[in-house]
C-alpha cells in the first residue's frame, strides 16, 4: 500500500466521527428556531432516555442559553449530566472529555453569558442543597472570571457577609476553597 492511500485512509478515518456527529446533528428535533418551551421538554425527555444522543442534548443547553430569560432555568439544569456517548457506554474513554462543561452541558451557557449569570450562580451555591449544582456553580465562575484577578474572591467575600446562616455561609466558604484551590495552579504574569 502506497503512502498516499495510507494518508487518505488515515484522513477518511479521522473525519468518521465528525460526519457521523454532523449526521446526527441533521436528525436533532432541536435547533437554534426551537422555543424556550420546546427546549427545555426535550432536556426533560432526554433526562429519562437511554438511547439518546448527547450532541442533541448539549445543543439543546446551547440554544437555551440563547433565549431570553434562561438564566434561571439554565442554572436549574447545572445538575444535569449528559448521556453517555455509545464508547463510554462500552467503558472506552473519549479524548474530548476534559472538563465539567464536557458532562454538564448547562455550564458552557452560562460561562456564555459572563458576568450577568454571577447572581443566579451564587444563588445557586447559596440556595441548593446539591452538592453537582454547587461545585458547578462555582465552576462556572471560575471560568467566568480570569484566574489572574481577585474580583471573584472578592465577589465571594461580600456574599460570604451577605450570609444569613451557618449553612449559606458554609456553602459559600466551600466554593471559595474550590476556587482557591483551582487558582492556585494558574500562570499569571506579573
Amino acid at each position: 500500500m502506497g503512502n498516499k492511500m495510507k494518508i487518505l485512509i488515515l484522513l477518511v478515518s479521522s473525519l468518521y466521527p465528525m460526519w457521523v456527529g454532523i449526521a446526527r446533528g441533521q436528525e436533532c428535533p432541536v435547533s437554534a428556531a426551537s422555543t424556550k418551551d420546546q427546549l427545555i421538554g426535550f432536556i426533560e425527555q432526554q433526562r429519562n432516555q437511554k438511547d439518546t444522543d448527547f450532541r442533541c442534548v448539549t445543543a439543546a443547553f446551547v440554544f437555551l442559553g440563547h433565549q431570553p430569560n434562561a438564566l434561571k432555568i439554565l442554572a436549574g439544569y447545572l445538575d444535569y449530566r449528559r448521556p453517555p456517548t455509545e464508547d463510554e457506554k462500552r467503558g472506552i474513554r473519549s479524548d474530548h472529555v476534559v472538563r465539567a462543561t464536557d458532562w454538564y452541558p448547562a455550564i458552557e451557557p452560562l460561562v456564555e453569558m459572563g458576568k450577568t449569570a454571577t447572581p443566579e450562580l451564587f444563588r445557586a451555591i447559596r440556595e441548593n442543597e446539591n452538592d453537582t449544582v454547587r461545585a458547578n456553580a462555582a465552576y462556572a465562575l471560575n471560568r467566568i472570571y480570569p484566574s489572574c484577578t481577585n474580583e471573584l474572591l472578592d465577589l465571594v467575600a461580600v456574599e460570604e457577609r451577605k450570609s444569613i446562616n451557618g449553612i449559606e455561609l458554609g456553602r459559600l466558604r466551600a466554593a471559595e476553597y474550590y476556587i482557591r484551590d483551582e487558582r492556585k495552579w494558574a500562570t499569571c504574569l506579573s
